[in-house]
């Protein structure tokens, strides 16, 4: 009797003893955890509507949206947004394979195949980057930065250079550094002849 009660205590103490052991060990093979810094919310087929006393001015729509833990919204396919009159005509159509949104600046950064439109006068941009800033009070809120090629198509003629200022209606614009200007004739002849030295 007196060996089992010894081998019983024998048994609790090694027991408590590998107990110990283990809790000392997982102490000291705790790894920091970092901070989680992705996006709070993830929104597929994204679509928003800006208004203004009850006039719809913007619709924004993009496959795939992720919003920062600031606020910020990343749009890493691409975003169309449709600029309106207030009579639910549309003015323009802006888009670009991606686009980013600082909450705090109110400022659209839009890369990479970048297209703006204006309906009424066919005229068209296109450029690598554009900036949107919802923010400024002036007629020149879009631009593109003075080193960046843009290239502007009307009906008739072509013109390209560098930088960009407009308006997001893109009624009015002005190229900062203007490096040619064609007729769309012209153009597609050169693309034409072009195609055939190859």
């Amino acid at each position: 009797m007196y060996l089992l009660k010894s081998a019983r205590a024998l048994t609790t103490l090694v027991s408590l003893s590998i107990v110990l052991l283990s809790c000392t060990d997982s102490t000291e093979q705790t790894v920091a955890i970092e901070p989680y810094t992705g996006p709070v919310s993830v929104v597929e087929d994204f679509h928003a509507i800006f208004s203004d006393s009850a006039k719809v001015l913007y619709k924004i729509a993009s496959s795939h949206m992720e919003e920062l833990q600031n606020g910020d919204r990343v749009f890493p396919e691409g975003i169309y947004v449709e600029t309106l009159d207030g009579k639910d005509n549309i003015e323009s159509i802006l888009q670009s394979d991606s686009a980013y949104f600082n909450k705090e600046k109110k400022l659209w950064i839009l890369k990479e195949n970048v297209e703006l439109h204006n309906l009424k006068s066919e005229e068209q941009m296109f450029s690598q980057e554009l900036y949107w800033d919802m923010s400024a009070t002036d007629s020149t809120n879009v631009y593109v930065k003075e080193n960046t090629y843009v290239e502007i198509k009307n009906p008739d003629q072509i013109f390209t250079g560098y930088g960009l200022r407009t308006s997001q209606d893109f009624k009015n614009y002005e190229i900062l550094s203007l490096q040619g200007v064609f007729s769309v004739d012209k153009e597609e002849k050169i693309k034409s002849e072009e195609t055939n030295e190859k």
